[in-house]
């Protein structure tokens, strides 16, 4: 990962949070952090932290791309402080009031914004995943080692068509 992004990703939340203050003078702008990950998350803001983690990982986005991204998390923060100054209750965090002042600080339906082509890192780590092998007499399961092991220690998990239990094959 260069300087030249992580410097735009700066520049970027300052432009963002300083149209937020114009309206809302009592905005605290959360800090920026950054990984670097093979995780599905692009990025995430920690309400108990305060800050803002960009995933390096994922950071080969275009500029709108970026700017969306930064709106989105600054928004997260915002209804968190939003909450924590009038209401005290949590917010939803995708709902409408997310949507409506997300759409205030000039961003868009991230989801729709967010390019599909994944970091190599990441598509690796899901192609090396281990499955294991279950039946229940009718078809046969590939399970996750988290599935796996959850059967190892108890759990029992059966089939939705013939309700049997999931034996290794």
């Amino acid at each position: 990962m260069n300087k030249e992004t992580i410097n735009r990703i700066y520049i970027e939340t300052a432009k963002a949070v300083e149209e937020i203050k114009k309206s809302y003078s009592w905005f605290v702008e959360p800090s920026v952090g950054f990984i670097n990950k093979a995780t599905n998350t692009i990025a995430y803001y920690s309400p108990r932290t305060k800050e803002i983690t960009f995933n390096l990982a994922w950071m080969n986005v275009n500029l709108d791309t970026l700017e969306n991204i930064v709106i989105h998390e600054l928004t997260h923060s915002f209804l968190h402080q939003l909450a924590n100054r009038f209401c005290r209750k949590p917010y939803p965090s995708h709902g409408k009031d997310f949507r409506m002042y997300m759409s205030m600080f000039g961003g868009t339906d991230t989801r729709a914004a967010i390019p599909l082509n994944k970091p190599e890192s990441i598509i690796e780590k899901k192609q090396n995943k281990t499955t294991y092998e279950y039946t229940c007499g009718c078809k046969i399961f590939s399970l996750t080692s988290i599935r796996h092991s959850r059967i190892l220690k108890g759990t029992v998990y059966s089939c939705p068509s013939c309700k049997n239990p999931l034996k290794p094959v």
